[in-house]
């Protein structure tokens, strides 16, 4: 039972981000899982860890800061905030319409996804992150499914 205890704090993120999303998909919200933030719905989550952690309040601020401080998830964190900030950037450079555009000029509707695949790759393997991946590829990905000539024409295809 004390095991199950330890998970109820990413329990209740996950009743809250994904509980959300199917509320507003349900009352026909449009973008339903994006009307409430990840970082929103995680904040429940370390309050209920403190409140179940035992002992005093000092144990728990050093088992908390134990957890937090952890090279992977400061790395984690890292990785997040700059690629938040890279994603923000690039769109409001216009680097991302001009990639866009490119990609459209050069590369047939049908190959648009195996190349996104292919560059993908590249930046994995050059960078090792997965998340310096997403946060560099994503946006273009993104604009590339929002254009009318992008991903979506695939799927017009595909429904032939």
């Amino acid at each position: 039972m004390y095991f199950f205890i330890k998970f109820i704090p990413i329990l209740v993120f996950v009743l809250f981000f994904v509980g959300s999303g199917i509320y507003f998909t349900i009352i026909g919200t449009e973008n339903a899982f994006y009307q409430l933030s990840p970082l929103v719905a995680i904040i429940p989550a370390p309050a209920l860890g403190w409140i179940l952690h035992k002992g005093t309040t000092e144990e728990r601020m050093n088992s908390f800061l134990d957890g937090a401080r952890h090279r992977d998830i400061i790395t984690m964190c890292i990785i997040f905030l700059l690629a938040g900030a890279f994603s923000e950037i690039t769109k409001e450079m216009g680097s991302v319409d001009a990639v866009v555009n490119l990609a459209l000029s050069f590369i047939p509707a049908q190959f648009l996804l195996i190349g996104l695949f292919i560059i993908s790759s590249f930046i994995a393997t050059a960078i090792g992150t997965s998340m310096g991946t997403i946060a560099t590829v994503a946006p273009i990905a993104a604009a590339l499914a929002q254009d009318n000539t992008g991903f979506s024409h695939l799927w017009r295809l595909q429904a032939l």
